[in-house]
């Protein structure tokens, strides 16, 4: 944020916290409505607002989240994950309002947290909401894992899973599974990040070796070894319960041997 953008910041909180009133409300709009995925802050007056206006000018999607961030919950906490990407707006008709549109809709069956920080002395309005899932038959598929060969060198840095619809995000590791000839599965083999490392249609997830165990003098390779050793076999799987952005399970498990 730049010095400008803090100023209004700043402004904006002093005016949030002369303004916190009961009359305050976060509401959800799932992505089945015509207007698309939303949420919408509104509330207080007509003065209040004007106000907001004014000293929020020039601002960003980025300044606008540190304000009125949106995460996605996974296992009953968001804390650990970046705010969902989306743009904000000010409206002013027919009754004026913050709205925040996700950059994509919202998952079925996902549940989201909306935080409105009115002042860092003052305890948050917070709002949870879950989009609906829809009940789907299975439709998408793990295409292909990358590399494809048969053989692949001792220092690969990264696997691709291709699927063949679009996928749903965060906690994707609970469901890839790295395994030796005897069915063990290697321990911690790949870098985990929150941000999870999609292609823009999330058909694509990029999954990095942890590079502490691939480069040699490193600790976690002198702790628990390679994740992969020339001339042994392995499988790597992926489990038919992660679920696309509908909600609906894999076709099927996938398994690749090399």
């Amino acid at each position: 944020m730049n010095r400008l953008a803090q100023k209004g910041f700043c402004c904006l909180l002093i005016c949030f916290a002369g303004a916190a009133r009961a009359d305050w409300k976060i509401e959800w709009r799932p992505h089945s409505d015509r207007a698309g995925s939303r949420v919408i802050f509104s509330g207080g007056s007509t003065e209040e607002w004007r106000s907001i206006q004014n000293r929020s000018e020039g601002w960003t999607a980025t300044d606008w989240s540190q304000s009125f961030p949106v995460y996605l919950v996974i296992d009953g906490s968001s804390l650990d994950l970046p705010p969902v990407s989306g743009s904000y707006h000010l409206q002013s008709a027919p009754a004026p309002a913050l709205l925040f549109q996700p950059r994509f809709p919202w998952a079925n069956g996902a549940t989201y947290r909306a935080i409105i920080r009115l002042n860092e002395n003052k305890a948050p309005i917070e709002s949870l909401w879950t989009q609906p899932a829809k009940k789907r038959t299975p439709e998408t598929r793990v295409v292909a894992i990358f590399p494809t060969a048969p053989q692949i060198p001792e220092n690969l840095l990264k696997f691709y899973i291709q699927f063949s619809h679009p996928m749903r995000r965060g906690g994707i590791y609970q469901y890839i599974h790295l395994k030796n000839a005897s069915g063990v599965e290697i321990e911690d083999p790949f870098l985990e990040v929150d941000e999870e490392l999609w292609d823009p249609d999330r058909l694509r997830l990029t999954l990095f070796i942890d590079p502490g165990r691939v480069k040699r003098g490193v600790r976690p390779l002198e702790e628990v070894g390679p994740a992969l050793e020339a001339g042994k076999r392995y499988t790597l799987s992926v489990d038919s319960d992660w679920l696309d952005e509908n909600g609906a399970p894999l076709v099927a498990d996938f398994i690749q041997e090399f």
